[in-house]
């Protein structure tokens, strides 16, 4: 995912908004895994594959995120507030789900792909033949990634 951020602005994308344009694109990818339309070409290897299409996403999400930026600068007064529909996510679970994000962005590549395709529903064998790595290197990177995860989480629910 570091590529992909470093590429947003290339792509127009305003720095200050990387971070957010970044979720966006892990939550159209997400979106398109679940709803089956992702498929690795013939001759194309998965990791290829995935980054390729990774970088479709975030051509595509960068573009609409330009398009919208102009709603981003508005300001809301505390009465826009009541003109929000609720949607039945508490604001609490937003910010979870956000610093849960940042948390996987701020893996290290290898840790982070293994996270992001087993996430995706791979298994560990299919992931370990995906990446070219023994099953075991696999797994100690899931549990390690894990561990670091839980670890940043519950550090980041003390500073509340």
């Amino acid at each position: 995912m570091p590529a992909i951020r470093e590429k947003l602005p290339f792509y127009g994308v305003r720095t200050r908004e990387v971070d957010d344009a970044a979720q966006e694109i892990l939550i159209a990818a997400w979106r398109a895994v679940r709803e089956g339309r992702f498929y690795v070409e013939p001759g194309i290897g998965l990791a290829a594959a995935v980054r390729r299409w990774m970088y479709g996403i975030a051509w595509r999400q960068a573009s609409h995120f330009r398009g919208s930026a102009h709603q981003r600068r508005e300001i809301p007064s505390g009465l826009a507030l009541e003109f929000v529909a609720d949607d039945g996510r508490d604001v609490d679970s937003q910010l979870e789900a956000r610093e849960a994000l940042r948390a996987v962005l701020d893996l290290p590549p290898v840790p982070r792909e293994v996270m992001l395709l087993t996430g995706a529903g791979m298994t560990r064998e299919e992931t370990a033949a995906a990446m070219g790595s023994p099953q075991g290197t696999v797994a100690s990177h899931l549990r390690q990634t894990r561990a670091r995860l839980a670890k940043k989480l519950k550090l980041g629910e003390r500073a509340r």
